[in-house]
This record gives structure tokens, C-alpha cells and sequence, in this order.
């Protein structure tokens, strides 16, 4: 008789530990179980009870959102490497308009080199300037002038969009930098939604909105910071707000 297999259970989000009992919160900070109490009754640790009495130790909210913003940084580590390269690209080619525009003009007077390429729309252009990755500025002979364009090469389907196109380059290249700056804002906008439920399931019941904005300053102007890891004695001393 065939059996079938259970489906594989799909991981589940631990939320973070947000308060300890007394033992946990003794063994910590490395000290004997009644030393705690005397902490307590100095004013050292702040306390809440439990449903039914318990004592338990909170961690320190700041020390919560620290822990939240590194674990935001390492969660997101690719799109914080790739995001200031793409704003890059796209302030050197606001900034360069006019030098650009200069060397597609150039480029469009000379002989055509190569062989043309078929837009998605069928029309025939010959490469220019090469701006970014598969982006490049593209030019055309038509009636009594020269069409410019900046297209986009798509290599696992082979196409060729086209994202902007005019007569006047420098137009060109502009409407493709605004849209460029449009889409940089999206990416933000998406990258702001997925830091928010990120640390929802992480962090239940918690407001993390001052973290996720922190991400998104770093996300947007920083590329990834190296932090130096603490010991492990002297983090978890720190969370419990000694």
C-alpha cells in the first residue's frame, strides 16, 4: 500500500524574546539568583508580572530596537548593497546629461558600425553610448533627421525595449532619468513594506516604527555598515537594561 507523505511544515518566525524570568535573567547577567531580587529592590532592574504574579525582567526597549535594526540590516543585506549603485547610476546620469547627449551626437554622425538591432516595435536602431548595465542610448536615421532612444536589453528573452525616444537626445536622456528617479522610488517604497512585516513577525505587539525608518535613512543613503560583533555576556547584560 502507497503512503503518502505529510507535507513538509514550513518554518515558522520565532518572535524575540521581549522579558525574562528571574533565573534566566540571574543566569545573564552571570550573577546568584537572589542578587537579582537586590537589584530589584535598589532599583537596578525594572519588573512586570505575569499573568498569574510572576516577576519577569524586561529586556530594555532600546537595546529590542538596536537587536531589531541589526537583524532588519542583515535580513536585507542584498538589496543594501545593490540600492546605492542603482542610485548612483542615476545621479551620474542627471549629472551628465549634456556630456551624454554630446556623445550620442557624435556617435550618430559616424558611419554605423555593426549591425542594427530590432526594438520590440520593429524599428532598427544602432547602439550609441552604453549607459548601464543592458541600458543603452540607440540612434536611427529617419526623414530629413535622427531619432534617439534608450533601450533596454532584456538577454534571457532577447528584448529590446524602448524607455524613452525623441529627436532631441538631451529630452531623451531626461524623461529616462525621471523615470529612473521613479522607479528608485518604488524600490524605497517596496523595501519600506517588506522592513514593516519583517519586523511585525519578528516582533509582535511591538512598535518598531522608529527601526523601520532608521532602515529605510540607511537603506537610501548608506550602503551596508559593518558592526563589530559584542560578547555574548556583555549583549545579553545590556538587554535587560542592568
Amino acid at each position: 500500500m502507497e503512503t503518502i507523505p505529510k507535507p513538509e511544515s514550513s518554518p515558522t518566525t520565532t518572535p524575540e524574546r521581549l522579558a525574562y524570568s528571574v533565573q534566566e535573567a540571574a543566569d545573564l547577567l552571570g550573577v546568584n539568583y537572589f542578587s537579582v531580587y537586590r537589584l530589584i529592590q535598589r532599583g537596578k532592574l525594572k519588573v512586570c508580572r505575569a499573568l498569574r504574579g510572576k516577576l519577569l525582567v524586561p529586556r530594555d526597549p532600546t537595546e529590542i530596537e538596536d537587536q531589531a535594526h541589526v537583524e532588519a540590516v542583515r535580513h536585507f543585506a542584498e538589496p543594501l548593497k545593490q540600492f546605492p549603485t542603482s542610485r548612483d547610476a542615476v545621479k551620474h546620469l542627471e549629472r551628465d546629461v549634456a556630456k551624454t547627449a554630446l556623445a550620442v551626437l557624435a556617435a550618430s554622425q559616424r558611419p554605423p558600425q555593426g549591425i542594427p538591432f530590432l526594438a520590440d516595435d520593429g524599428s532598427q536602431w544602432h547602439k550609441s553610448v552604453h549607459l548601464f548595465d543592458n541600458v543603452f542610448v540607440c540612434h536611427r536615421p529617419i526623414a530629413n533627421a535622427t531619432e534617439y532612444a534608450v533601450v533596454e536589453h532584456f538577454p534571457a528573452n532577447g528584448r529590446n525595449e524602448i524607455c524613452s525616444r525623441g529627436r532631441n537626445a538631451v529630452e531623451v536622456l531626461k524623461a529616462f532619468a525621471h523615470d529612473q528617479r521613479q522607479a528608485l522610488q518604488i524600490w524605497t517604497e517596496d523595501m519600506t513594506a517588506q522592513v514593516k512585516e519583517f519586523l511585525a513577525e519578528k516582533y509582535p505587539g511591538q512598535d518598531m516604527s522608529r527601526v523601520a525608518d532608521s532602515f529605510i535613512h540607511k537603506f537610501t543613503t548608506q550602503a551596508v555598515a559593518q558592526k563589530e560583533s559584542r560578547n555574548h555576556q556583555q549583549k545579553h547584560s545590556r538587554w535587560i537594561g542592568v
